[in-house]
């Protein structure tokens, strides 16, 4: 859940989360797909 927020923030161009998203996307890929879709969901809440 915690990743799904990052990537929210990300998604607002901050920074930070988009360094830390990045690491995700490169070293634990399918953790970053599942967040995605989490988050994907927060963004319709």
């Amino acid at each position: 859940m915690g990743l799904a927020w990052l990537i929210h923030a990300a998604n607002q161009a901050l920074s930070q989360a988009v360094a830390r998203v990045k690491y995700f996307q490169e070293n634990n890929h399918e953790l970053y797909q599942q967040a995605c879709t989490v988050s994907k969901q927060l963004a319709i809440s």
